[in-house]
């Protein structure tokens, strides 16, 4: 029975050639090697014993452990206002795992919230590029950009987010976003339209490409406005000049 038992794992040895050979409680070297000497012919596939399993479970678990543990710090650190300590935290997750959303999303408020706006940018786009169909990203792409006086890329962004979002709760928060940014543009424009003459001239020829060449972006709806706005001026004017009896 025992050398059935040695036999067995002589054969397993050979197959997987992986270690030393294996031995038994109380077996010596000396009787591993006879009775390797002694096996032979077809063996079983090899199999994880027991002991084997239980460190890969474990070394699973205790990865697992460790990225909960090191993302729960990352917030932790960033709720308190403890930003360094949590962008510090998050790069070395990010070192680890180069793909780790929370680690970037972490990042990209901690940025934020010290005003750093360039910084954030850079992070948000990073999720983007693992994660191009995630609404929010967009939104916030949108708000950043729109910070920084980037309106068309920021209108962009809010249509994008409000074309994938996946609740209405997000549509509406992004078509919310998309008519205040179009309603705020149209101020300008109006006082573009009292102070700047040149522009006020390109402006009644065509409203969309003196808007355009400003850097203003408006949706469909919006360029609509832009057109009603650009009559309304023109009859004015006509009335004004009508009226002083130069045409």
């Amino acid at each position: 029975m025992v050398a059935d038992s040695q036999k067995k794992r002589v054969r397993v040895w050979r197959e997987t050639r992986r270690g030393p050979l294996p031995q038994s409680a109380g077996e010596s070297a000396d009787t591993v090697e006879r009775t390797e000497g002694d096996a032979g012919g077809d063996v079983e596939p090899p199999v994880f014993s027991s002991r084997t399993l239980v460190a890969t479970i474990m070394l699973n678990y205790l990865s697992r452990n460790e990225k909960l543990s090191a993302e729960s710090r990352a917030s932790t650190l960033l709720e308190r206002g403890r930003l360094k300590q949590a962008m510090d935290e998050s790069i070395r997750r990010l070192r680890k795992s180069p793909e780790s959303l929370f680690a970037i999303e972490t990042l990209l408020k901690a940025q934020w919230r010290t005003g750093d706006i360039l910084g954030a940018l850079k992070w948000v786009r990073r999720a983007l590029r693992i994660n191009p169909n995630e609404p929010g990203y967009y939104f916030t792409r949108g708000l950043l950009r729109q910070s920084l006086g980037m309106y068309p890329e920021a209108m962009k962004d809010f249509e994008c987010a409000r074309n994938v979002a996946r609740t209405a709760d997000m549509r509406d928060q992004a078509s919310a976003a998309l008519v205040a940014l179009e309603d705020w543009q149209v101020e300008m424009v109006n006082i573009l339209l009292a102070e700047d003459r040149a522009f006020c001239h390109a402006f009644r020829v065509d409203p969309v490409a003196a808007t355009t060449e400003r850097g203003f972006r408006f949706t469909p709806d919006g360029n609509k406005t832009l057109a009603l706005i650009a009559a309304t001026q023109k009859t004015t004017e006509d009335k004004v000049r009508s009226f002083a009896g130069i045409c």
